[in-house]
């Protein structure tokens, strides 16, 4: 008589259905409790502000002086036409060459308020330069005030742009790039802002094209549940839209359009960012390293497949922005780093426009805002501006190890965006009232 080498299995038992759903929910909780904590740890925190953050000094003054509250969704009306912030990180050698240029271009006298400030009507005037020392440990802050002494000596000029300023702040702390940049911005006062990197690569001439291309791309600020500035509903209306265009290129509408009675020009949404990309056929994109070609271009498939699919270079330090673009982008920014740029644009992206919830009376000053129950998504419009560029030596970036933090800062942004662990901009406005009751 054979016997079975394996022990008869009865079907009292197997395990039931209930049993194995234990059994995988046992297995799988810790699991994604333990990604969730991978997740956090990876993630990135704005470090809190020190007090020497929150003021400037200038080169008509060495008393420090605090700088105007941080932008916000809606925003503050504009005090500057332009503000022009350079984020600089051991940059005692290049940024006086960088503010030279800067300097020379916008006072010349040849300078119109167009090719500067493109369609902010001529209520507004001025502009301003914020130069974020990144926790430099070189003579940076004491270059930019140099410069700045330089400049109030004069002349400035017989252009139609008014005189400019020249601010220094100082972080406590090495920020990186983004955070730099993030405060400037935050602190800027000007209609328009730009942030341009203090290398003096993006030749600073190429403002007046994007000026022009940010006032064909900009829309009116919505002002209603039901008005949505996306580029998609821009697309399905096209003889309104390039009405529009017609009238903010002679300066009618838009960033020139002001309320009766109201010295603030109309606010609109929109940026206007600098691209190399017409130089990648270039010899300075051909004769750099092989490495460097691998990881740019490595970069702008990963780039790609997280999302940003229009623009050919996210990476290039010259972008442009409208105030109540700015004010809507950047406080919900979160990466520090190099891939801060691929954020911006991501949230652009992921805009949605919500109606304001009724308030209700309370007597508490502190208490959270009401959330809106839905949204509907638009896309902030973006143009992406061929410039003139070269190379500057001196770079602070680590091919290999910036590469390596870039891709898993984006990952980490799409995940946290994913699972609502960080949010996409809402635009809150009035609802639009039934006009049947």
């Amino acid at each position: 008589m054979s016997t079975s080498m394996f022990p008869s299995i009865s079907s009292e038992d197997l395990p039931t259905g209930q049993e194995l759903i234990m059994l995988l929910i046992s297995l799988i909780v810790p699991f994604v409790f333990a990604l969730y904590g991978l997740l956090v740890h990876l993630t990135p925190e704005h470090e809190p502000p020190v007090r020497s953050s929150l003021s400037y000094t200038s080169p008509t003054s060495s008393t420090p002086q605090p700088l105007p509250p941080p932008l916000s969704s809606p925003s503050p009306p504009p005090q500057r036409a332009l503000s022009i912030i350079v984020p600089a990180y051991n940059e005692a050698l290049r940024l006086p060459a960088m503010l030279g240029e800067l300097h020379a271009w916008l006072t010349s006298s040849e300078r119109t308020r167009e090719q500067a400030f493109g369609a902010v009507g001529e209520e507004i005037s001025g502009w301003e330069v914020i130069v974020v020392d990144d926790g430099s440990s070189d003579e940076t802050e004491e270059a930019a005030l140099k410069v700045g002494r330089e400049w109030e000596k004069g002349p400035w000029g017989k252009g139609r742009i008014g005189k400019g300023e020249l601010r220094v702040v100082k972080l406590g702390k090495n920020q990186g790039k983004g955070g730099a940049v993030r405060h400037g911005v935050l602190h800027s006062r000007g209609a328009r802002v730009l942030f341009a990197d203090a290398d003096g690569a993006s030749t600073f001439s190429s403002l007046e094209q994007l000026q022009k291309d940010l006032d064909e791309v900009e829309v009116d600020f919505p002002t209603s549940s039901t008005d949505s500035p996306s580029r998609s509903s821009a697309e399905s209306k096209p003889e309104q839209v390039k009405d529009g265009l017609r009238k903010r290129a002679t300066g009618k509408t838009n960033g020139s359009a002001t309320k009766s009675g109201s010295s603030s020009p109309k606010p609109t949404l929109g940026l206007s960012i600098g691209s190399r990309a017409h130089l990648v056929s270039t010899d300075l994109v051909v004769k750099r390293s092989f490495l460097r070609n691998l990881l740019m271009h490595g970069f702008h498939v990963f780039v790609k497949t997280l999302g940003v699919r229009d623009v050919r270079d996210t990476q290039c330090g010259f972008k442009l922005f409208t105030r109540p673009t700015a004010a809507l982008l950047f406080p919900p920014m979160q990466l520090s780093r190099w891939s801060f740029d691929v954020e911006l644009l991501v949230l652009a992206d992921m805009c949605r426009l919500a109606a304001a919830p009724p308030s209700s009376p309370t007597s508490d000053p502190n208490a959270p805002l009401p959330v809106p129950s839905k949204s509907i998504p638009f896309k902030i419009p973006v143009a992406e501006t061929p410039i003139q560029w070269h190379e500057v030596a001196g770079s602070k970036i680590s091919l290999t190890w910036d590469s390596i933090g870039m891709a898993r800062d984006l990952v980490v942004l799409r995940i946290c965006l994913g699972v609502g662990r960080w949010v996409a901009p809402v635009l809150l406005v009035e609802e639009e009232k039934d006009k049947s009751s």
